[in-house]
């Protein structure tokens, strides 16, 4: 990643039900930025994702959460972007 650290960062939250993980990046640079989407450190598998982006042009639309490529997704420049993943509650 080619932008200062401070400009570009996340934060993360699991739901009291541990059924969904909410992370939210915040772009700052004037850069795209693409992150990976494997979620590391948690022994579950999500069952969906959804993606939301706020930005000068967005309000918090929700889009396709991922690039071609299926584990990738875009954070746009100067952009709070948000991915919710949904987990199996059988697991």
């Amino acid at each position: 990643m080619d932008v200062p650290p401070a400009s570009f960062f996340a934060s993360a939250w699991l739901s009291p039900e541990n059924d969904r993980l909410v992370v939210v990046y915040t772009n700052m640079s004037v850069k795209d930025i693409e992150v990976e989407l494997d979620i590391k450190g948690i022994n579950r598998k999500y069952t969906s994702k959804k993606k939301y982006t706020t930005s000068q042009t967005k309000d918090l639309n929700e889009e396709p959460p991922t690039l071609p490529d299926e584990n990738n997704c875009l954070i746009e420049s100067k952009s709070v972007t948000t991915v919710v993943y949904h987990f199996s509650t059988t697991d």
